[in-house]
């Protein structure tokens, strides 16, 4: 039985056919575009073929069984929020992918979000002519990957939103911002805890709002930087005009013989005349590099250089 489904996609694959012709005709050979036509005509046929064996889903109506399991009698998917998402990550995607690679790669995980929640929806909504069933079986399913999953990215937005905001405050008001925010914290918490008939919908809102609003300020806040004492700190070079010494005289020159100098050493370290030495109490005859002073015997608590 050739159905309309069935007519229409026979019809795009015979299309398909005569634009591979064409194209072999026009290109002398063509070879690529001869076997993408002819893929895409194989695929359309093939999907004609199964709606025709299916009959487009139709009940014929001397089939009285099927009538209560056919497509039509079955409930409509409802709205879902899910498509909507699937664009938006579609999009983040494609702007990572001229922009950033670490934006195209979060990209990419949250299309196969999206499309997951969108599936596993679409499914739960069919399981059953009953709405609050079908609601459970989501959960059953999705729930054990969503709650942990959208925990650890709240936790994470309110700890890099709010340490953008505390390093760019100054010193003095960094500790009086902390002590507000908190009490405020408690004093919310209070308020729910003592209105016990509170709805969970504007707990929620309250909640989701909150963290919609932490998380601009440290936006914002991280677009425009630091405050200037850790910039200036952060560009300083802290082995510059050291008596101790160079950072590359830090560094692993001979790595086969400076394991002990970074085992369990105990060190008295003085400040004397603009010089810092370390006296280090480690076994006698042990060999280690110093700074400054190439390779070291130490002796009862005193080195000695080659």
């Amino acid at each position: 039985m050739i159905t309309t489904g069935s007519k229409l996609l026979y019809g795009l694959g015979s299309l398909s056919i005569v634009a591979a012709i064409v194209w072999f005709i026009a290109n002398d050979g063509g070879s690529i575009g001869v076997v993408a036509l002819a893929s895409v005509a194989t695929a359309l046929i093939f999907l004609g073929a199964i709606a025709s064996f299916i009959r487009d889903g139709h009940v014929l109506s001397t089939e009285i069984a099927a009538h209560a399991t056919a497509p039509a009698a079955r409930r409509s998917v409802g709205r879902s929020w899910w498509p909507l998402g699937l664009g938006l990550s579609v999009g983040f995607m494609v702007v990572g992918l001229v922009s950033s690679p670490g934006i195209f790669k979060v990209g990419i995980a949250l299309v196969f979000a999206m499309l997951g929640e969108w599936m596993v929806s679409n499914w739960a909504e069919r399981a059953s002519a009953n709405a609050a069933y079908n609601e459970k079986v989501r959960s059953w399913v999705v729930h054990p990957l969503e709650i942990p999953i959208a925990a650890s990215l709240i936790l994470a937005v309110v700890v890099l939103s709010f340490s953008r905001i505390m390093l760019s405050l100054s010193k003095e008001a960094g500790p009086i911002v902390f002590a507000i925010a908190g009490a405020l914290i408690l004093f919310v918490g209070a308020v729910f805890s003592i209105r016990r008939g509170t709805s969970r919908n504007l707990i929620a809102i309250v909640c989701g709002m909150v963290l919609v609003g932490l998380a601009g300020v440290g936006i914002a806040l991280a677009l425009d930087g630091e405050r200037e004492q850790l910039v200036e700190a952060a560009a300083e070079d802290h082995f510059a005009n050291r008596a101790c010494g160079t950072a590359s005289d830090y560094s692993d020159k001979k790595p086969a013989r400076s394991v002990a100098a970074k085992s369990s050493v105990a060190a008295i370290v003085t400040l004397k005349d603009g010089k810092l030495t370390a006296t280090c109490h480690i076994a006698p005859g042990v060999w280690a590099w110093a700074a400054g002073g190439g390779m070291v015997d130490w002796h009862g608590g005193c080195f000695f250089p080659d």
